[in-house]
């Protein structure tokens, strides 16, 4: 993405802002809806998985995150803005996910919050139900069906995918996707400001040895995100914790894990920009149909922590270099100046409006 696309980004984010104080000045064109998928099952290979049997699935909780999620969007954009129809129109709303288990049941159960129960379609007037069968011998009742084309009117709304090794809007931060990244994270992980984050933990890593059963040589920056993901695994489940929930030790190591969910990834302004060029590529094809009346108001990306954290940081809303200077001067139990990271079904919505002033001609912002 070139520097001009990037910075009218940034121009349109902050004038979302001045739209959000004055928001009958502006015509919402359309929606672009991120999210993370919801709770799901442990992904690194730490000794509390023994409570698991389900490794990187999404769980009952994290279906329900996503649901209320769907109906809080539901809510806002089709009972009180009436932005969205009240039944579901293939033309205005497209969703995408990763190939991922988690990320697809996630878009899944959001999906059903956004268009519930009773908001799908009936067989045409006077259709002859006996028509509306799969050519196979049956035994299934059809009669409690009534006219509806699915019981209780359930709406089913598709999600797209791509193959995971060819997903350059949402996973090109993967080896597999861009046979860069290895050779830049390397770079990074041998940086002297990888060196910063390790003295500025090291303290804590006897203590963090001690509570998961590792040997101390084996604790680093990596290590200790790990250990964070997996807590909060565990406490999404509710299931023993190795550190208490939200003590000293508990903050600082979360701090650890914000500024490696960044880091990590995408520490580089090389890293950002080559990561996000398709996706925001897309994202202003998008914005630039609705300028030309096109019918899509909704696009949704049921995604991971690092898709929607690249997004932030790539914006400028938070940046691991922040989160480490309030670390080290003691604030670590609350973001100051950049938020901490996506938690299991966060959300970020992006709102292209049409905004019309009496002496000016219309503008179309993000």
């Amino acid at each position: 993405m070139g520097m001009k696309a990037r910075s009218s980004l940034v121009f349109a984010t902050l004038l979302l802002l001045v739209l959000n104080i004055y928001p009958t000045l502006g015509e919402l064109k359309l929606v672009i809806q991120f999210n993370r998928h919801g709770a799901r099952g442990p992904i690194y290979d730490l000794p509390d998985r023994e409570y698991w049997n389900q490794f990187g699935q999404l769980t009952p909780v994290g279906m329900r995150q996503l649901y209320l999620l769907g109906a809080q969007l539901r809510q806002r954009y089709i009972i009180d803005q009436k932005f969205l129809p009240e039944k579901y129109n293939p033309d205005v709303i497209f969703v995408r996910s990763t190939a991922v288990n988690r990320t697809i049941m996630s878009a899944m159960s959001l999906l059903y919050g956004l268009y519930p129960i009773g908001t799908g379609p009936d067989l045409p007037e006077g259709y002859p139900k006996e028509r509306a069968v799969p050519p196979i011998n049956f035994q299934v009742d059809i009669e409690s069906l009534g006219d509806n084309a699915l019981p209780n009117k359930f709406q089913p709304v598709p999600v797209h995918m791509t193959k995971i090794n060819k997903d350059y809007e949402l996973r090109a931060y993967d080896a597999d996707v861009c046979p860069k990244a290895t050779e830049l994270a390397e770079k990074t992980y041998n940086s002297d400001d990888f060196k910063k984050i390790d003295a500025a933990f090291k303290d804590l890593y006897p203590e963090l040895a001690n509570a998961f059963g590792i040997p101390v040589e084996k604790v680093n920056p990596f290590m200790g995100q790990q250990m964070m993901d997996n807590l909060l695994v565990d406490y999404m489940a509710d299931k023993p914790l190795k550190i208490a929930y939200k003590s000293d030790l508990w903050k600082k190591l979360y701090m650890l894990y914000n500024i490696m969910m960044i880091y990590s990834p995408y520490a580089s302004e090389e890293q950002q920009n080559l990561f996000t060029t398709k996706l925001y590529a897309d994202i202003l094809k998008y914005i630039t149909a609705a300028q030309k009346g096109s019918p899509l108001k909704w696009v949704t990306y049921s995604a991971h922590d690092t898709t929607l954290n690249l997004v932030i940081a790539q914006l400028k809303v938070t940046g691991w270099s922040c989160l480490l200077s309030n670390y080290l001067e003691g604030r670590y139990d609350y973001f100051y100046g950049c938020p901490f990271v996506s938690l299991f079904s966060s959300s970020i919505i992006l709102e292209a409006v049409s905004y019309t002033h009496l002496t000016l001609p219309t503008i179309y912002s993000v």
